[in-house]
């Protein structure tokens, strides 16, 4: 768990979120948003 495999401060992640219908609605990788 240092870096990756829970949140935190300063760890990286890659999130999904979508909507109630599972569209995305936001992307983020290493904790940066990523413009679709």
């Amino acid at each position: 768990y240092d870096r990756i495999g829970s949140l935190d401060a300063g760890k990286d992640a890659d999130v999904v979120i979508l909507d109630k219908e599972y569209s995305v609605v936001n992307t983020f990788v290493k904790g940066k948003k990523i413009e679709l």
